[in-house]
């Protein structure tokens, strides 16, 4: 399974915005990557899958110093 520590810093950022509806904003490219993953739905509109949406709901909050 995958966690969300061992995305990479473009994944995580393309889960935040498909999270918050963004999806004009991650490419195709991403959204395929994520769906790969078992993140998203693959489709145009860039679901996070349920496991997508239990990663994203579960990382930790604020910045890292």
């Amino acid at each position: 399974m995958t966690r969300w520590e061992d995305l990479s810093s473009q994944e995580k950022t393309a889960m935040r915005k498909l999270a918050k509806g963004e999806v004009h904003e991650v490419s195709a490219r991403m959204i395929r990557r994520l769906a790969a993953l078992g993140l998203a739905d693959g489709s145009t509109e860039g679901r996070l899958t349920p496991a997508g949406l239990e990663i994203y709901r579960a990382r930790p909050i604020g910045r890292w110093k």
